[in-house]
């Protein structure tokens, strides 16, 4: 009995090696078509699109369907034309990109920033098949059109006090604090690409839009000008950063010289904003001691305290 006993553990011992080298002779059926089943997969129709920090891999896709065919051109910029349309019964912008590879890239930017009163809320890009690509955004501005900073300066209408100015900047400030706390450089920061829309209680809100030129803050870009470029883009470009155009990266210094060239504008236009002309300095000074270059990513996120004591 002994014999028999230590044999049939022996047999046992034996298996369990063959298993560990791969030999799944001896494995029960059950169990090595569970071991070996292959698992279900996501249909192919639907891929997958989220991760588990609830970034998405790829950006959403509207339906085809649900947005109008018939649309209402309202601007053009450097990277593409925007349309007045609807989507879903919702007004939206719709911006027409010059290839998918552009739309996905600024899409991805988007989703990638959290939900924020100041920046455009992106409803998905159009399928690859769409020629050319859309991006549909949530319309911002009033009596069907948009209303840019620039405009409002410039025309002097609508009339806004002070009190809401001061709203307004601390939007436009608030919005690039969030690109920047997200990992992201803006790069195109000016008056006409901050739109102003009216709330539920008659006062402004600010919308900083055009994100056709952001770039991560780890992989900037870097100009490479001769001198004629140079000054073309000193004369035309009045808010690229003056380091810039000497080939050095963009920055949270650059983002801050060119919200401080629209701080500029400001107080040079708004009678009742003329105080702001001194944070606009700190701003774009090229002081290297005291001007923008000096300051951290941190300084503009201080910027609202400083705008409420004005």
């Amino acid at each position: 009995m002994p014999s028999m006993l230590r044999g049939a553990q022996m047999v046992k011992a034996a298996n369990k090696r063959k298993v560990a080298h791969g030999d799944t002779s001896k494995i029960p059926r059950a169990s090595y078509q569970s071991a070996t089943r292959v698992q279900p997969q996501p249909p192919t129709n639907h891929p997958v699109t989220d991760r588990s920090d609830g970034k998405r891999l790829s950006p959403r896709k509207v339906n085809l369907d649900c947005l109008d065919s018939s649309s209402e051109f309202i601007a053009a910029g450097t990277f593409g034309k925007c349309f007045l349309s609807k989507y879903l019964g919702f007004r939206v912008v719709t911006k027409e990109v010059a290839s998918y590879a552009l739309a996905q890239a600024e899409a991805k930017i988007l989703e990638s920033l959290p939900d924020h009163r100041s920046l455009p809320y992106l409803f998905g890009i159009t399928p690859p098949s769409k020629d050319p690509p859309l991006l549909v955004m949530k319309f911002h501005g009033e009596i069907g059109r948009p209303l840019t900073l620039h405009e409002v300066i410039h025309e002097g209408s609508p009339a806004i006090g002070r009190q809401n100015w001061k709203a307004v900047l601390a939007d436009i400030v608030s919005a690039v604090s969030t690109v920047h706390k997200s990992g992201y450089l803006h790069n195109d920061i000016k008056s006409n690409n901050i739109l102003l829309e009216k709330t539920d209680d008659d006062q402004y809100k600010a919308v900083l839009i055009d994100f056709g030129k952001s770039r991560t803050i780890s992989a900037p870009k870097k100009y490479n000008l001769d001198a004629n470029q140079r000054d073309h883009y000193r004369k035309t470009f009045k808010h690229i950063a003056p380091e810039l155009l000497k080939g050095h990266p963009q920055s949270f210094q650059s983002d801050t010289f060119s919200l401080g060239m629209v701080f500029k504008l400001v107080a040079s236009k708004v009678e009742c904003m003329k105080d702001l002309k001194e944070l606009s300095k700190a701003c774009t000074s090229t002081d290297p001691k005291r001007g923008h270059l000096c300051m951290k990513s941190e300084s503009v996120f201080r910027l609202p305290n400083k705008l409420n004591v004005l």
